[in-house]
């Protein structure tokens, strides 16, 4: 390969298979080999259930992938094989976050969520109060966020050391972002609107803002923490100034199906 060609691998958790499987679960490394080309490879597992969640561990070289077997299952990027036994839970897996230092492994399942000690496979913390649909891990690993698979629940905020809340409920959404700093955090919601919260208050600094007709499915903050962008089940995305809550261009309407 000529040199200054990107090279990156990427995961994804689509059954991307050939026609003849089209709905088969499976885990698929993703080359990206410039910007106009990619290298579908062969899938590296086939699983009984569909996967729900993949993660990136720090370093690039693992990635962990959650699936509605129960299992959470960690790899090696370069082999594509399975790197030590699965993460077994009692019940499906819906989400997985790794911590910024690569140590733990937070999974939501119906029964709430658990933290994984990332090198000895075992239950370090259990997160009690229903059950978790998504995690996320603030970028200083102090808190975890959980939104529940409770339709209209409230997203909250656990201390990552000991599972206990750290702070009041923020509200009801579907989907939640930690700010690159780690001061803020954005909860997408179900009424098409976004919301952002000071950590350390709890206090709503930003909106509610609406701009979505239908449920905030997903929300992202750019890198340098200026930007949000939504994703939402009226097959919209948006990116807004994360201070003001001001629309920045036009809305992306080019999708068939709800954006996630």
């Amino acid at each position: 390969m000529a040199s200054g060609v990107l090279r990156k691998n990427l995961y994804s958790a689509q059954p991307l298979l050939p026609s003849t499987s089209p709905r088969t679960p499976s885990l698929i490394l993703v080359t990206l080999v410039s910007s106009r080309h990619v290298d579908v490879n062969k899938p590296r597992r086939v699983f009984s259930h569909g996967v729900r969640s993949v993660a990136y561990f720090p370093d690039g070289r693992h990635i962990a992938s959650a699936s509605l077997d129960k299992t959470v299952i960690i790899w090696d990027v370069e082999s594509g094989r399975q790197d030590g036994q699965p993460l077994q839970h009692d019940s499906r897996v819906e989400w997985i976050a790794i911590s910024p230092d690569g140590r733990r492994i937070a999974s939501g399942i119906d029964e709430g969520g658990m933290i994984w000690d990332a090198l000895t496979r075992k239950v370090v913390q259990e997160i009690k109060g229903g059950g978790v649909y998504k995690v996320a891990y603030s970028p200083d690993g102090r808190w975890i966020a959980t939104v529940p698979t409770a339709h209209e629940g409230l997203v909250r905020l656990w201390d990552a050391d000991t599972g206990r809340p750290g702070r009041e409920p923020l509200k009801s959404g579907f989907c939640v972002a930690f700010s690159p700093d780690g001061s803020q955090s954005a909860v997408g919601c179900y009424d098409g609107s976004f919301e952002v919260f000071d950590i350390m208050t709890g206090e709503s600094v930003v909106g509610p803002i609406k701009g979505h007709t239908d449920d905030v499915r997903s929300v992202v903050y750019s890198p340098d923490g200026r930007l949000l962008v939504t994703a939402s089940f009226d097959k919209s995305i948006r990116v807004w100034d994360s201070k003001t809550g001001i629309e920045v261009g036009e809305p992306m309407l080019g999708h068939s199906v709800a954006a996630k």
